[in-house]
């Protein structure tokens, strides 16, 4: 096997939501245990590029994903489990390829301190939900959110500044359609905020 020589954190944590981290200083952790948790990680972290596979497949395949019922057909069909699996090993060994690359996930930069960053935020969300339930008809459009998606879920759930500021860095870049409807949530907001 072979031997590597890393810096470790002092501690190492597992969040849980709504509640205290639950810590323990890493020396205290046998190395064995270490090891097969880096092999967990590993697994984990690149299977999960793989979510998505399906209906990745799918749409390359032609399938109008406009068409809800047709997606569910083509993915149950059993003469489409080859491609299936083919796509799903094609997305992991992207992701291989991006760990082996030193890239963990998507970096992005967002602009700080903006008010109308969480309705910019708040407004992709929404698309991206309109688009994996096939409510956007444009093709183009849909599959830009679906990629979207895609690219938030390689960054992994702990890296929320990281998943933020890849949403912020799209709405800046389709300004023109976010920031309306950004501008129309605030104002909304305030007016709820108003009311007595």
């Amino acid at each position: 096997m072979p031997i590597f020589k890393i810096e470790l954190p002092e501690t190492l944590s597992v969040a849980i939501r709504g509640e205290d981290s639950v810590n323990v200083e890493t020396s205290t952790v046998p190395a064995e245990m270490l090891a097969l948790c880096v092999a967990y990680g590993w697994q984990q972290k690149n299977a999960d590029a793989a979510s998505s596979a399906a209906r990745v497949a799918a749409s390359e395949s032609g399938v109008d994903m406009d068409d809800e019922k047709a997606v569910k057909a083509w993915i149950g069909d059993e003469s489409n489990k080859a491609a299936i699996a083919s796509m799903r090993r094609t997305l992991i060994e992207q992701a291989v390829e991006d760990r082996q690359n030193g890239v963990w996930a998507t970096r992005a930069t967002a602009t700080e301190s903006d008010p109308l960053d969480k309705y910019r935020v708040q407004v992709v969300r929404a698309y991206i939900r309109a688009a994996a339930d096939a409510k956007i008809k444009d093709r183009k459009t849909r599959e830009k959110f679906l990629k979207l998606d895609f690219d938030y879920k390689q960054i992994d759930s702990t890296e929320q500044k990281e998943r933020r500021a890849l949403l912020l860095e799209f709405a800046n870049k389709h300004a023109d359609a976010i920031n309306p409807r950004a501008e129309k949530l605030k104002a909304e907001s305030e007016a709820r905020d108003l009311t007595l």
